[in-house]
């Protein structure tokens, strides 16, 4: 009876007896079990924003290892460490791509694009955030004034209706909630709701949450309901006016968390929390945006505003620690992480989970 084999060196030397009696080449061990080991080759993050002069650590894995690292354009500075390759970006006076290649032993290849800014890249933002309307109304969706970076693209992520891309004209002929998503050139997303009723629609306040400075001031948007609209203050400090009418201001009177209540004529109402900080003194959470893919994991940085720094999860499936460090899972899709410094100032990042 022939006794199964049991070890990689008994495996190792049936196998070179059979290929030296048949005159053939017996490849080393450690490379068959280097090419069962490997999966294929990939840079972490595949894609991210970076202002001049910063740094961004890019990490390697899978293929086969030596790897060599090329920077395509040439302009910014690499240095490779173990798995990883350091990227210091060039000063470019202008917002522009870069590539970094990376090559394994076996001649496998891939990219990752660095989108280079002269400056830290706004929040990208939406307006309105939250709209209540009738069937087969237009609602026009817009990018404020300094958000993120052009071009923008304007898409339903939920829910029935249409868009234009270019514009973001939306309109539903059928009652639905709708989320509306744009997205611009440094890969941020920002998402507004859409409720569309058949009958009256019900009463909303734009935004339903904001974060402001003391010094600046709130304009809040009532829709939906039947008019006219009221306004009153529900908690924390400050006061609105004008007290009716299709909108209000909210003017805060030092640190605090408010609550403003929007009643319509019917005595339907809806509230917005806004919370006001102390100056963010430039807080800013490094990179604005990224690419990964799933299983992958990145380390965020905070700049500016008053540490120490706590980074928390928004939304989507994967998780941060609070030191920062992001983990994707397995579901792909848009993410939003943030960061907070001690006066509970808060800064958002974007994060898009591929396949790979």
């Amino acid at each position: 009876m022939i006794k199964p084999v049991r070890s990689i060196a008994a495996v190792s030397a049936v196998l070179a007896t059979f290929l030296i009696a048949f005159s053939c080449e017996l490849p080393t061990l450690y490379e068959v079990w280097g090419d069962f080991k490997s999966g294929e080759l990939d840079i972490t993050p595949s894609f991210v924003t970076l202002e001049e002069s910063k740094t961004i650590t890019l990490t390697v894995s899978g293929g086969r290892t030596p790897y060599s690292y090329l920077d395509i354009t040439g302009d910014g500075i690499l240095t490779p460490l173990n798995g990883h390759v350091i990227y210091t970006a060039p000063n470019l006076g202008a917002d522009d791509d870069r590539w970094i290649q990376v090559t394994d032993s076996k001649g496998n290849q891939v990219e990752a694009r660095i989108l280079v800014t002269t400056a830290p890249v706004p929040l990208l933002q939406i307006s309105p955030t939250t709209i209540s309307v009738m069937v087969s109304t237009f609602v026009d969706f817009d990018v404020p004034g300094g958000s993120g970076i052009a071009p923008y693209e304007f898409a339903i992520v939920s829910g029935a209706g249409s868009i234009v891309s270019a514009t973001g004209m939306y309109s539903s002929a059928v009652p639905t909630t709708a989320v509306v998503r744009v997205t611009d050139a440094s890969g941020q997303a920002a998402d507004a709701t859409v409720y569309v009723s058949a009958g009256p629609p019900p009463l909303v306040i734009d935004p339903p949450t904001l974060q402001i400075e003391t010094g600046d001031t709130a304009t809040l948007t009532p829709s939906g309901g039947t008019a006219p609209y009221t306004y009153s203050m529900i908690s924390g400090a400050g006061a609105v006016a004008p007290l009716s009418g299709p909108n209000t201001i909210y003017t805060p009177a030092g640190v605090t968390v408010a609550e403003i209540r929007v009643t319509d004529f019917i005595g339907q109402v809806a509230t917005s929390t806004v919370t006001v900080t102390l100056p963010a003194a430039g807080l800013a959470i490094v990179p604005r945006a990224l690419t990964i893919g799933k299983f992958k994991s990145f380390q965020f940085e905070a700049t500016g505003g008053s540490g120490p720094y706590t980074f928390h999860f928004v939304s989507g499936n994967g998780s941060i620690t609070l030191g920062g460090l992001y983990t994707a899972s397995n579901k792909l899709g848009i993410e939003k992480v943030k960061v907070k410094d001690q006066n509970g100032v808060e800064d958002t990042a974007t994060i898009t989970v591929k396949a790979k």
